[in-house]
């Protein structure tokens, strides 16, 4: 679920034409070459990028934080 919602989310910047995660400014830092060829044409840049999103997430001491959903009954 979290997976498919980053994915979208990319999926969106992408048919927006927006660089919302800098991936330019890192193309530009790590390929300087690839980034003077790119740089005329970022549309295309982006729609050529794609991802490998893999999520981790830990949950710890689930429940202790919140009010129970169930009250006792008076």
């Amino acid at each position: 679920m979290i997976t498919s919602r980053i994915e979208n989310e990319f999926e969106l910047a992408k048919e927006m034409g927006s660089d919302i995660y800098g991936i330019g400014q890192k193309l530009r830092r790590v390929y300087p070459d690839a980034w003077k060829t790119a740089q005329d044409q970022p549309e295309e840049m982006l729609a050529k990028v794609t991802f490998d999103i893999q999520v981790e997430a830990n949950i710890r001491r689930s429940g202790l934080i919140i009010e129970p959903t169930q009250t006792e009954m008076e």
